[in-house]
Parts: structure tokens; sequence; C-alpha cells
């Protein structure tokens, strides 16, 4: 890993994790990578980095690091840059309001942005002046006698944790020694995400005190995620609550079935490991004082951090069987269509292909796919003047057909992109992603349909990078349908035809 993102990867300076974006958005000393960016720039916009919020706006406007961005999302990110004058995010609202279908290109719109270049090495200081004959310069610690600053090696520094937020009217300690003080009290769970501000955080008041004898797993499910208890959220100052609530219990089910990773934090905690859900609450309570004094309680404060899991090879298999033609058949579509790019090595292994010199040995599942492709009509190899893949007119027919299909969904399921549920809302910024369960339940092949949009809407996220024939290899390249089906959301069916019913009476 770079030794600049090494060094940042626990940063909580927007300023430093926006550099980092830059460098994955422009591939500056990494690979670039639009999704890693995303990423990044996700986390500087915490703490409202303007920069970072017109990024986000951009990537999501062309699509590059996710299908399924939504015009609901850009306008959520375009606005709080444009609120805090961001000239570029500015420029970007007038553009979208007088055509917003007629964009340019990513890297047009990134130009409203300040670049990076390499990290240049810092300027020399100029040299101190030279001390008086009369003033003998300061001795040099021994060491025997270490400096105050460094820890020796047999006292090494503690262990910070891996989570150290607060609020910014309050403070939060991790069990503090009045904590017994408490006992009879009723006491908060606190969820955030990741490295999100607390503001954005969940809670749930436990008015029964002597829970803190149960485990984690046990009071998130009796309690904080427990829709039940719906009722007892403070909706009336938080109306987000019951919003942000399934947005949890989502995360946590998906990660007790084990489709994605979601590992437990303490905020505050000692310790860079995640809790054991077995863990006893008594075990990792912590008190909130706010500044004005007016409030004083414990709580639980958990930080969730999900990341993806990989695919299964048996299915990953299956998926290439199913869609591997179609992808060649994009991607030949797509460096037919660049000429500037013939050259590129980026063709290079489909020339090889023509030539019949591609090594089976090093690529066989883009060997087989293209043999496929060949096979169904949609290309060609034979001998022509421009030595390269020909698109048959079949082949032409098919991605016309794949379009008017991607077209449908997106114009069918657009709607559903952002939502809130409690009552059932479209178009909310910052919403719930609904679309794979409404189009489970309309009976769409939700697996063919984010490849189509990954395809149509991701061209150069996929196709233009230079390793994209070791990423289809890998797998790599079906990360999209990985981190959509694990945070799937699993609504009730009486809030699916509530969200049904409005988009009709919408229409």
């Amino acid at each position: 890993m770079h030794e600049r993102v090494q060094s940042a990867r626990f940063s909580r300076d927007p300023e430093e994790l926006y550099q980092i974006g830059l460098m994955f958005r422009d591939g500056i000393e990494v690979k670039q990578d639009y999704k890693e960016a995303n990423n990044w720039f996700r986390r500087a916009s915490y703490s409202d980095h303007p920069g970072a919020l017109f990024n986000l706006a951009v990537i999501s406007a062309k699509k590059l690091a996710s299908s399924f961005s939504s015009q609901y999302e850009v306008d959520n990110w375009l606005n709080k840059s444009a609120g805090l004058n961001h000239e570029g995010a500015k420029k970007l609202k007038e553009m979208i309001a007088a055509d917003k279908d007629k964009l340019p290109d990513a890297e047009v719109l990134f130009s409203f942005e300040k670049k990076i270049t390499a990290e240049e090495p810092a300027a020399e200081e100029p040299a101190a002046e030279e001390p008086a004959a009369e003033e003998p310069a300061a001795e040099e610690p021994t060491a025997e006698e270490p400096t105050a600053e460094e820890p020796t090696a047999e006292e090494p520094a503690a262990d910070v944790g891996k989570f150290n937020k607060d609020l910014s009217y309050a403070t939060t300690e991790y069990q503090p020694s009045d904590l017994a003080d408490y006992k009879n009290e009723p006491w908060d769970i606190r969820i955030s995400i990741d490295n999100a501000p607390l503001d954005d955080a969940f809670y749930f008041t436990v008015k029964d005190s002597g829970a803190t004898s149960q485990t984690i797993k046990e009071v998130l499910e009796k309690y904080a995620l427990n829709i039940s208890l719906r009722e007892e959220l403070d909706v009336e100052e938080f109306p987000k609550l019951p919003h942000v609530q399934q947005e949890l219990l989502g995360y946590y089910e998906s990660g007790k079935a084990d489709r994605l990773n979601l590992n437990i934090y303490v905020n505050k905690r000692p310790s860079s490991e995640p809790v054991s859900p077995e863990d006893k609450v008594s075990d990792h309570l912590s008190t909130c004082i706010f500044n004005d004094g007016t409030y004083d309680y414990r709580l639980l404060d958990l930080i969730f951090v999900l990341d993806s899991k990989p695919l299964a090879s048996e299915r990953l298999k299956n998926f290439r069987d199913e869609y591997g033609a179609i992808y060649m058949l994009f991607l030949i579509d797509y460096f037919n269509s660049q000429p500037s790019k013939q050259n590129d090595s980026n063709n290079e292994l489909l020339q090889e292909f023509v030539n019949g010199s591609l090594s089976k040995k090093s690529y066989p599942i883009i060997q087989e796919s293209l043999n496929k492709a060949v096979k169904l009509g949609w290309i060609s190899v034979e001998k022509n003047p421009t030595e390269e893949i020909i698109i048959t007119a079949d082949g032409h027919d098919q991605i016309k057909l794949l379009l008017e299909e991607v077209s449908g969904l997106t114009q069918e399921y657009e709607p559903y992109q952002s939502v809130s549920i409690n009552p059932p809302t479209l178009g909310v910024p910052d919403g719930i992603d609904v679309r794979l369960q409404i189009m489970r339940f309309s009976s769409v092949d939700v697996n063919r349909a984010i490849f189509l949009f990954a395809y149509v809407y991701d061209k150069q996220a996929l196709f233009g990078d230079s390793q994209w024939a070791d990423g289809f290899e890998t797998g790599d390249t079906f990360s999209a349908i990985i981190d959509a089906l694990q945070y799937e959301t699993k609504f009730s069916q009486s809030i699916l035809d509530g969200l049904i019913q409005l988009k009709k009476s919408q229409q």
C-alpha cells in the first residue's frame, strides 16, 4: 500500500482524506480507482469538505463508482458543496439545470476542481544560525536518558483505539470510574457508521437499567434494531431515526447471514480490534456529558464497519458463464468507438485474439468468453482491413436490445433509488435504495439488471482501466453485483406495497 494512503487509513483530517481521494481519482502514485476515490471523498464529506462534496457529485453524476447512483444523490452533494461557496459546484448545478443529460466527460467536470501531482519534497528550511561562541550548544540526550516525547522500549505507546469521536457539544468517556453512579438510570445505545460523525448516529433509549448485564447481540436485537419498538424512537426531534434503524438492521442481518463483513467497534475503546457480539454491555459502557451540563448519561457507543465479501468461486463462475459474452460485446464496442485507443495497451490482448495468439494459459476465461461471443454470432475475427474484432449485424442488434432493456429498467425503478419508509416517501436525499427488492417483487432478474447497469453506465470504470483483463480473470470486474446484493434491503411487504402505490399515484 502507498505510504501516504497507509498513513491516512485512520485519519480524521478532512483535507488529508480529500487529498488521498484526489490521488485515486487522478491515478497519481496509485492505480486510478473511482470507487476507492469515492470512499475517501465520502469520509472527508462527513466534515463538510466542499471539494470532497463536489467530487462525490461528479462521481455520482457520471456513475463512475456505482451504476446505482441517482440524480437525488447528485443534487444532495451539489447543494451541500454550493452552500459552502464551492464555485465548481455552482457551475455544475447550472449545467444540470440547463440539461442534465448532456454533461461533458468526467475529466471536464473534474477540471472545475483542483488537481494534484506527485507529492513534492518539502522545501528545505533555512539553515539555523550558528550559536555564538559564548553560548555552548545544548547537550545531546544520551541513550540512557530518553527524551520525554518518545516512549522507551520498556514503555510502549498505549493503544489509542480505532475510533475517537465526540459531538461538538458533548464529551464521551469510555469506562469511567463513576459508572456505578448511573446503575439505576435508563441508558442509550448509539450506533454510527465507520467515520461518520456522531451527529448522524442512531439513538435508542433503553428504559431497563439492568439490561446492561446482557450481551451486545441481545440488546441490539431486543432493543436498538427491533422495529416493533419503533414507537419508542424520538421521531419528534429526530424524524429520520426509523429510516436509519431500518438501514442499520439491514446491515446487521446481512452480517449475520454472512452476505457482508460487519465488524462492531466501541467508540473511545483503547483497542484497534472489534468487540465480540457476545461481550457483555457492562464491559463497554461509556458516559456522555454535555458541555453545558444539561445532560449526563451512560451509553453503549457502537460503530458499525462494513466491508464487502467476495463471491464464492462457483457462483462467480456462473456469473462469468452467463454474462461473459455480453461483457466482451460491450468491451469491443467501447474500444472500436475510440480510435485514439486502438494502439493502447488495453487493446493489445484483443489484438492477440484476432491474430490467434492469445494465451489460453494466461487468460482462459477471456478466451472462453470471446469464443462464446463468436459462437453467438455477435463478433467476428475474420480477416478485414482494420485487423480488429468486428461486431456483426446481430451483435449491433443485441446491443440495441440491451440498451433498450436498461432504459426501461432505469425508467421503471429509478424512483426507488432513494426513499424513506416511515411513512413511505420517494425521492428522499440520502434515503434507502430499494430498487433491488422492488425488482424482485416484480420478478425482474436482479443479477442481470445489475450487470447491464454496470455495462451501460460504468463503461469508463470497466473498460478504460488498463488492468481490465486481470480484473475479468480474478472476478474484480463483477464487484458491482457483489456490492449491490450484499446491501440489498429486506423491507416488509406492506412497505413495498406502499412505495409501489405511491409511485403509481405520482405517474
